[in-house]
């Protein structure tokens, strides 16, 4: 008779007592063995691999608004997030020396003029 094993972290089966473990596709992850499915990552985060066993921040500067994301997308030019795992672009404010077209902090952002 076969033996029965619980499919690692980062891995899920969708059969009880298949053979072989699916790892998880890039944008999802498992942190408990034994699974049969792979949870997306959140919005401001991203799995950029197989077998992932959790989902990574999205770094300052750059922000992530859907689920199962494989990356993340950066704040547009001249600006910049406050914090890690923003999940808006909203989140992008004008960096320091540049102003916001809008007078909003937001972008579009241009350099300040010499004074």
């Amino acid at each position: 008779a076969g033996v029965c094993t619980r499919c690692p972290d980062g891995s899920f089966s969708p059969e009880p007592g298949a053979a072989t473990c699916i790892q998880c596709p890039p944008g999802y992850f498992q942190d408990s063995e034994g699974t049969d499915a792979c949870v997306p990552c959140r919005p401001g985060f991203f799995s950029g691999g197989y077998g992932s066993v959790s989902c990574t921040p999205c770094a300052l500067s750059e922000f992530n608004p859907e689920y199962a994301a494989e990356t993340c997308q950066s704040c547009p030019e001249h600006s910049g997030s406050l914090f890690s795992a923003s999940a808006s672009v909203d989140n992008c404010v004008c960096k320091e020396d540049f102003f916001s077209f809008l007078n909003n902090s937001r972008p579009p952002c241009g350099a300040c003029p010499d004074v």
